[in-house]
This record gives C-alpha cells, structure tokens and sequence, in this order.
C-alpha cells in the first residue's frame, strides 16, 4: 500500500477503517478534512440488498448534480449552406 501523506494521516487520525456512517455524519466528517492541491474524490458504497442475477431487481437511474458536470457541452454542426443558419439557432457553432 501506498505511503499517506501527514494531512490525510492527521484527518482520518481516531477512525475506524470500518465503520459505517450515515450519509449526513460522513459528508459532515468529509467536509472537516483540510483542502488539497487537487481535484478530491469520495467513493461511496451503498448496500442494497438485492440479488444482481434477478431482471425484477434491477438498479437504474440517474443524478443530477447541483453544479453540472462543470464542463460546458458543445454542439458541431456539419451541413448544407443552406442549414447553417437553423442549425446555429439550435446552438451549433
């Protein structure tokens, strides 16, 4: 395993490894780490108590996020010269 950093040591110091948290307690305790000098991620794993190998019990969805992906979506229009101008209305560059 990797060598952890002095600040990851010092925010996780007096936790168990294992311990299960509700989800408001965890976001609570993520939010007390000090910032880094990069993007940070959290995993989260969710036990849900159904059998994968069953169609019925399928998981399925999506989440929106409150500030987008932070990426901007474009839109390239390769057409006719006569349907430049619709396509741009649409939002085409």
């Amino acid at each position: 395993m990797p060598h952890q950093g002095k600040r990851y040591r010092a925010d996780v110091e007096g936790w168990d490894r294992e311990a299960v948290f509700p989800l408001p307690e965890a976001v609570a305790r993520v939010k007390q780490f000090k910032p880094a000098k990069f993007d940070q991620t959290i995993n989260i794993v969710l036990h849900l108590g159904i059998d994968a190998k069953q169609a019925d019990q399928a998981v399925r969805g999506s989440v929106s996020l409150p500030h987008g992906i932070g990426k901007s979506k474009r839109v390239v229009a390769f057409c006719r010269e006569d349907l430049t101008g619709p396509a741009k209305d649409a939002g085409a560059i």
